[in-house]
């Protein structure tokens, strides 16, 4: 609270304590609550806030944008419009009239995502994503995040992720064989909703590459992790007005009843699967010399385990509880985002016919899929980055000034929340040009000059760079190099929105109509550039 509002506001009650009498109290509570009404509405936004002169939209004097705007303005849509017309700093307002900022100048960025301590993560937006993903490296600020982060590292270095491509692409065979058998029924040319055998082969991909365990959750939707995390997303996120609620009485979602209930026992599933994992895992490994051992497992839970196991005294390691967190944090964040990427890039395929043959062309050459052959693929590249520039699984991510502070020409109030959106600021024409808005893989030979680090958010910047972004690459191009040499995919023909339920995917879920690949069809050749 700023020191002329505490000023403001203890005049009012000491004049009103004066006057205070049995008869005078419904007029001293009355007098308080407007006297904040009329602080936070009237005269610290228009008089005295040092935000007073940044631009943005119009909105209700009393209610701003509603009080759940940071909820309803996640897929960034609204904040791009507003960017092309108000310029890199854009001001709005929610209920009673609090600021927020909506960013997207490149240096602006660079000091709030390189400074975590003095820009962390909103107290709710944290409590929030705790509850959904767990108490660990994602969520965590401080400290305490630079130790996890510190720890897990060598976990994600490159000798572990070329070894576990083979798990990828595994997991992915699965994939198409189970299509492949669907249009043994259904025929070619079917009309296929991919949503949810791609949730659950992703979460199998997770579960395969980052622990070394078959879930097999793509032939068993039933399996306890299926459901919980099934529950969790879409519980969480099954309408703006839970995520509105999220954000201002975090307690709430501890109600023991209906769809809070329901995310309680979810989480707490989860966390006993995971115990499971771990437990079973350790059992393996202690059955066998750790020497042996050291070249059989490169999955990311024998690593942390094996580190654990092998720590000297003193040293660092991984204790059992925050175990358990960054399985579900893996799992959840892992499998989520990752399948919230291949709805879109089967979209974008749908779409671009010569996109897609030229793909096809490229991967037809491999003789086998492992690190170091996806990486060979320009265009395979190209895409995936195109991809996850066009549509990022995250699109805006929240921080909170913990002091004044200076960004651009205005200085930002302590405790006023900050937006960055990564679909506004990975599409803004200033940087990417006039075809910021047209889908083009080739686009990626040749960038223009004034695209940098923070021009591409989608696994953000900084300290706090998304841990497994090597990893989620990897995941994707092993994805496409097995499933475009056994299928086509063509759009149904119907426009494709989006919705956020923790990550922005296809609202309503995707379908596509799927043919099989004949074999002398691997060939052919394609230009990219088509307008989505």
């Amino acid at each position: 609270m700023d020191y002329g509002q505490e000023l403001f506001l203890l005049t009012v009650t000491a004049l009103l304590l004066i006057i205070h009498s049995p008869t005078t109290s419904p007029v001293f509570a009355t007098g308080y609550v407007l006297c904040r009404v009329v602080w936070f509405v009237v005269i610290w936004p228009h008089v005295l806030s040092p935000l007073r002169s940044m631009p943005g939209p119009d909105s209700n004097l009393l209610f701003g944008f509603g009080p759940f705007a940071e909820a309803w303005l996640c897929d960034g849509n609204r904040q791009l419009q507003w960017h092309r017309k108000y310029g890199s700093f854009v001001k709005f307002r929610t209920i009673m009239g609090l600021e927020r900022v909506s960013v997207t100048d490149p240096k602006a960025i660079a000091t709030i995502l390189n400074n975590p301590d003095t820009f962390p993560k909103p107290s709710y937006f944290q409590k929030t994503l705790i509850r959904i993903i767990g108490n660990s490296v994602i969520a965590l600020e401080g400290d305490e995040h630079k130790r996890q982060r510190r720890v897990l590292l060598p976990v994600f270095a490159l000798s572990n992720l070329k070894q576990v491509v083979p798990n990828f692409a595994k997991s992915c065979e699965a994939l198409v064989e189970y299509w492949d058998k669907e249009l043994d029924v259904r025929g070619d040319r079917a009309a296929v909703n991919v949503t949810e055998p791609i949730n659950r082969t992703m979460l199998d991909m997770i579960g395969l590459a980052g622990f070394g365990f078959e879930f097999n959750t793509l032939h068993n939707s039933d399996h306890p992790l299926a459901k919980s995390y099934h529950t969790l997303i879409f519980a969480t996120g099954i309408n703006k007005l839970f995520d509105g609620m999220s954000a201002i009485s975090w307690p709430l979602q501890y109600w023991p009843f209906g769809r809070f209930a329901a995310v309680t026992k979810a989480k707490r599933v989860i966390v006993d699967e995971s115990m499971k994992l771990i437990d079973k895992r350790r059992e393996e490994m202690n059955q066998n010399e750790k020497d042996s051992y050291e070249g059989e497992r490169r999955d990311l839970l024998s690593c942390m385990l094996r580190k654990q196991m092998q720590a000297k005294p003193g040293e660092e390691v991984i204790e059992d509880d925050d175990m358990v967190q960054m399985i579900m944090t893996f799992l959840a964040a892992g499998h989520e985002t990752l399948a919230t990427t291949v709805l879109w890039t089967l979209h974008a395929l749908s779409i671009h016919s010569d996109v897609q043959s030229r793909l096809r062309t490229e991967l037809s050459h491999l003789d086998e899929i492992t690190y170091d052959s996806l990486e060979s693929c320009r265009y395979l590249n190209n895409f995936v980055r195109e991809v996850i520039r066009f549509w990022p699984p995250a699109s805006v991510t929240m921080r909170v000034a913990r002091e004044h502070s200076r960004l651009g020409d205005y200085v930002v109030p302590k405790d006023t929340i900050i937006q960055i959106a990564p679909a506004v600021v990975n599409k803004l024409e200033e940087y990417w040009g006039g075809d910021a808005e047209i889908f083009d893989p080739d686009r990626w030979d040749a960038l223009p000059e004034g695209v940098g680090a923070y021009n591409m958010l989608t696994f953000l910047e900084g300290p706090r760079k998304c841990i497994g972004w090597k990893f989620a690459m990897l995941e994707l191009k092993a994805f496409l190099a097995v499933f475009l040499r056994r299928f086509e995919v063509e759009s149904i023909g119907r426009d494709v929105g989006n919705e956020t339920c923790i990550t922005t995917k296809p609202a309503g879920g995707l379908t596509v109509r799927m043919r099989r690949v004949k074999e002398g069809e691997m060939g052919g050749d394609g230009d990219s550039g088509v307008e989505a």
